[in-house]
């Protein structure tokens, strides 16, 4: 149960893609928030919203303490950044008598130091670390979509970071993080409405379907996201075992998805069945919580981090 939400907006320039600009400014939020208002003082988890690698690997039966120094002489080969500068940790998918389906993730340790010292300047202690991917899996996990066979296209997209999760009857195959996202359309409008930044981000987000150049802004920024889609699925064939590589469906949140339009352009390009996470979760739900979902579909995903453990 989620009790309590609270948001936060920041001055423009405090951050940019996945680094803190205006470090202060995010330092006192965090410590307003912590100090001032009625929250539980619980485990406190947070998550790296930077570009994540995630990848499914199988490996021969072996107990805990074996997968970790296996990982450990072994785990470099399945990232493409090298492997002293990452991060790395796994969640066992699933244990079979003749094999062990791992996911690992390898999370840059500039990401992880500087979302650890944040907290740390706050004067909060720091439990659990996650990363936005599995956040977004526990969430459509937690909904419970039914009938996710073959291959489903789970995108988020955020404010200046998108995120393509490959699924597998269910289970993650592949992740990947592009530097694009709803701050995208607002520089366009900026640019060529002539408009100053402020505006064209309250644009985008209230008028941008009366404007004579909205259709056309969408339709690129979908193109811009499906040219770095057929990309992705062709990175991630190769860790495709099950089915026949054709994407079933597309699932999608995040901002970035509730243009006006958005829907209708992607569903043109793919020819696929294509549908918002939240058309699964009941009004009656989206009641119970007493929350807007499209503003904290991560955050939820962070609260419900032990589902796949």
């Amino acid at each position: 149960m989620v009790e309590n939400l609270l948001v936060r907006n920041f001055p423009l320039g405090t951050l940019l893609e996945d680094k803190i600009l205006e470090r202060e400014n995010l330092v006192v939020a965090l410590r307003d928030m912590w100090e001032k208002e009625s929250l539980s003082k619980g485990r406190i988890v947070a998550g790296v919203l930077g570009r994540v690698e995630m990848k499914r690997t199988t490996v021969s039966p072996m107990d805990q303490e074996a997968l970790d120094r296996y990982l450990a002489l072994e785990g470099e080969t399945l990232f493409r950044l090298p492997f002293r500068q990452l991060v790395v940790d796994y969640v066992v998918l699933v244990h079979r008598e003749e094999d062990v389906a791992l996911l690992v993730v390898g999370v840059p340790l500039n990401l992880v130091s500087a979302v650890w010292e944040l907290f740390q300047e706050a004067g909060m202690v720091l439990h659990i670390l996650d990363v936005a991917p599995l956040a977004l899996y526990h969430l459509l996990d937690f909904i419970e979509v039914k009938d996710l066979q073959g291959l489903t296209l789970l995108i988020d997209v955020g404010k200046c970071l998108t995120t393509f999760m490959v699924l597998e009857d269910r289970q993650p195959v592949y992740v990947k993080g592009i530097p694009l996202g709803g701050d995208w359309l607002t520089y366009k409008i900026h640019k060529e409405g002539g408009v100053p930044y402020g505006e064209a981000e309250i644009i985008k987000t209230k008028e941008l379907s009366e404007k004579p150049y909205a259709g056309e802004l969408v339709r690129d920024f979908v193109m811009a996201l499906a040219r770095e889609l057929k990309l992705s699925l062709g990175e991630c064939k190769e860790l495709i075992r099950q089915s026949d590589g054709e994407v079933n469906r597309i699932l999608y949140t995040g901002g970035g998805g509730s243009l006006v339009g958005f829907e209708k352009v992607f569903q043109e390009m793919f020819d696929l069945e294509l549908k918002s996470i939240y058309y699964f979760i009941s009004g009656e739900e989206m009641k119970g919580w007493g929350i807007f979902l499209d503003r904290c579909s991560v955050a939820l995903g962070f609260a419900l981090r032990g589902l796949i453990y």
